[in-house]
C-alpha cells in the first residue's frame, strides 16, 4: 500500500488523523464526562496541528532543501508552545489528564494502525 500511495501518504494520514479524532470525540461525548471529552478534543487538535506543521517543515527541508537550520528552532518553538498549552489546560483543570493523553495520541494511533495494516499485507502477500 505504501509504495503505491507514497506521494499522497501525508494527505491520507492527515485525513485519517481528523477522522480518528472525530470518532474519539463523538464516541466519548455520550459516554464520558465533559472534561474527558474536552481533553480528547484539545489533545487531538494539538496533535493534528503539530503533525501538519511537522510535515510542512520536513517538506521544506527534505524536498525543497530550504531552511535546514530553521527546522530545529521551529520544532523547539512548537514543542514549547505545546508544553505551555498543556500546562495551562492542566493547571486550570479544564481537561481530564487521560482524555488529553488519548487526544495527543491520535497521530500515534493512526501511524500504529497503518503499520499493522502494512505488516499484515506483507505477511499475507509474502512480499
Amino acid at each position: 500500500m505504501i509504495e503505491k500511495n507514497f506521494e499522497s501518504l501525508p494527505a491520507i494520514l492527515k485525513k485519517r488523523n481528523w477522522i480518528l479524532l472525530g470518532i474519539l470525540f463523538f464516541g466519548s461525548l455520550f459516554f464520558f464526562p465533559w472534561r474527558f471529552t474536552t481533553g480528547i478534543l484539545i489533545g487531538g487538535l494539538i496533535a493534528n496541528i503539530n503533525f501538519h506543521f511537522l510535515h510542512r517543515n520536513l517538506v521544506k527541508v527534505l524536498i525543497l532543501s530550504k531552511g535546514k537550520g530553521a527546522v530545529v528552532s521551529k520544532s523547539m518553538l512548537r514543542m514549547f508552545i505545546i508544553g505551555v498549552i498543556v500546562f495551562i489546560v492542566l493547571l486550570k483543570n479544564w481537561v481530564n489528564v487521560f482524555g488529553l493523553i488519548l487526544g495527543l495520541s491520535t497521530v500515534v494511533i493512526n501511524l500504529f494502525s497503518l503499520a499493522l495494516v502494512e505488516a499484515r499485507g506483507i505477511v499475507l502477500n509474502r512480499r
